[in-house]
C-alpha cells in the first residue's frame, strides 16, 4: 500500500487520549501512527510480517522506527491491553480491513498476481544454444562478458559488505544470504543497509540473532537515522581528529625540546 486512512479525529479518541497522559504518551502515539504505516507497508491485512513466514519482531521495530527496544515493548504492551493489535507470533493491527479498505487492495493483489503469471506465461524459453543462422540475439545479461563483470560485481560487493559488518554480530551472515540480499535489493541498497545495521550495532549493541533476515528487513524498509554518519564522512572525520592528535604531540614534543635546551 501507499498510502494507509487515518482519521481526523484521531487525536480525539479516549484511547489515543489515555495513551497521552500516560508516561512517554506523545512518543506512544507516535509509535501507533508509525506501526499503522508499517502496517500498511506490508500489506497483509493489518499484520506485521517482514515475508510470509517471517514476522517483525520488537527489534525488527526498534531498527526500522528508530526508537528503543524498551519503548517498542512499553507501547505494545499497552496497545494490547487496550485491545488495539493482537499480538500472538504476529502482531496485528486490529480492525484494519474495516478501517482500511482492504477488500479493495486484495482486488488490486489479485489483478497483480494475474498480470504477473501471464507476463511468465509469455516469455519465451531460452535455449541452451543459438543456432548461428538464427535472426535471436543472445541478451547482455548471458554474454561471457557481462557475466565476469557480475561475478566481479558480486564479489566486490561481498568483501565490501564483509567489511563494514566486520566485528559485529552480523559478520556471521553467510556468503549465499548475501549473494540473496544482493540479487533481491541491488549492491548500492546492500552496502548501504548493512552499513546503517552495523553502525546501529555498535551504537545500541543490540541483539541479532538472524543476520540475514535482519538485513532483508532493512533493505526493504531502509530508514537511515538522523545520527547515522556515511563512511565516506567517517573516515574524514578520523583523518581529521588523527591529524590533530599528530599536530599536538608535535608542538608537546617541540616545548619539551625547547625547555630543554
Amino acid at each position: 500500500m501507499e498510502w494507509v486512512k487515518v482519521r481526523c479525529d484521531i487525536f480525539e479518541h479516549r484511547k489515543i487520549k489515555l495513551i497521552r497522559k500516560g508516561p512517554k504518551g506523545d512518543t506512544l502515539v507516535l509509535l501507533w501512527v508509525m506501526l499503522i504505516a508499517e502496517a500498511g507497508k506490508c500489506s497483509r491485512g493489518g499484520a506485521l510480517m517482514i515475508s510470509e513466514n517471517n514476522p517483525y519482531t520488537t527489534e525488527t521495530l526498534s531498527l526500522l522506527l528508530a526508537m528503543p527496544e524498551s519503548i517498542i515493548e512499553q507501547g505494545l504492551d499497552l496497545f494490547t491491553r487496550l485491545e488495539m493489535i493482537e499480538r500472538d507470533a504476529v502482531i496485528r493491527i486490529r480492525n484494519w480491513r474495516k478501517y482500511q479498505s482492504e477488500d479493495k487492495l486484495e482486488i488490486r493483489r489479485e489483478k497483480d498476481r494475474l498480470r504477473q503469471q501471464r507476463h511468465r506465461e509469455k516469455e519465451p524459453e531460452v535455449s541452451p544454444s543459438v543456432s548461428r543462422d538464427s535472426h535471436a540475439y543472445p541478451s547482455r545479461d548471458v554474454t561471457p562478458e557481462n557475466r565476469t563483470e557480475k561475478n566481479r560485481v558480486e564479489k566486490t560487493t561481498t568483501e565490501g559488505v564483509r567489511l563494514l559488518l566486520s566485528q559485529t554480530p552480523l559478520s556471521n551472515i553467510s556468503d549465499q544470504e548475501l549473494g540473496g540480499l544482493m540479487q533481491r535489493h541491488g549492491p548500492g541498497r546492500l552496502r548501504q543497509a548493512a552499513d546503517v545495521a552495523a553502525e546501529t550495532w555498535r551504537r545500541d549493541r543490540g541483539e541479532i540473532r538472524n543476520p540475514g533476515g535482519y538485513l532483508n528487513t532493512l533493505c526493504e524498509s531502509l530508514v537511515i537515522p538522523d545520527w547515522y554518519v556515511p563512511p565516506d564522512e567517517r573516515q574524514k572525520r578520523a583523518q581529521e581528529t588523527r591529524r590533530r592528535q599528530e599536530m599536538q604531540t608535535a608542538g608537546l614534543g617541540g616545548s619539551t625540546e625547547d625547555g630543554r635546551a
